[in-house]
């Protein structure tokens, strides 16, 4: 798989705008090579409000954090989320930027576990990370993207959503369109809807 195509595969929703996050891993020699890209989309990207961060987790394996602002600051807004947030140690007073910062600075921890409120940034509901986080996934209800444990049939839809972002971004893809390009047009097709 390429790294454009592992790109869409992983993070299509939150580039497209529909999921307020998405995360995964990528090699260094991956990410050395693929630099200048990243830049380019980087600048693309803030231009439709949305970001790429690139979090060193290991000398040799980088994170990459792609979200949408409003979507994400509106996903944490709720009190419950802030109090959540509030009792993990975050700065919920200092503003959104300082939040992710202290995010990303959790997530540059090869020491560490990933931590568990990450599954917050990434849209999982409150309920779900919380129960996630009592039992490690034992007793959840289905596994899909994330372990659910309260709404089923509404994590499925969201899921499923996010498949099919990442399936039509791909094949875009096929025909030589460009990420950013791609991203944008899905994203304006569905507000369109």
């Amino acid at each position: 798989m390429s790294f454009d195509e592992t790109v869409l595969s992983f993070a299509a929703p939150a580039l497209c705008g529909i999921k307020p996050a998405n995360l995964f891993s990528v090699p260094k020699s991956c990410l050395l090579r693929e630099q200048n890209k990243i830049s380019s989309w980087t600048k693309d990207f803030m231009a439709m409000g949305r970001e790429i961060q690139v979090i060193e987790r290991s000398k040799n394996l980088f994170l990459f954090f792609a979200f949408d602002r409003k979507l994400l600051c509106k996903t944490l807004s709720g009190s419950p989320q802030m109090k959540y947030l509030k009792s993990k140690g975050y700065p919920v007073g200092s503003g959104w930027n300082t939040i992710l910062l202290e995010l990303f600075f959790r997530l540059s921890n090869d020491e560490a576990i990933f931590p568990h409120e990450i599954g917050l940034f990434l849209g999982y509901p409150l309920s779900d990370v919380v129960a996630f986080e009592k039992d490690g996934g034992k007793k959840s209800k289905y596994t899909g993207s994330w372990q659910v444990y309260s709404n089923v049939d509404e994590a499925c839809k969201k899921m499923k959503l996010y498949r099919e972002c990442s399936t039509q971004c791909c094949k875009q893809l096929a025909k030589g369109t460009a990420i950013p390009v791609i991203c944008k047009a899905y994203s304006n097709r569905e507000k369109k809807l």
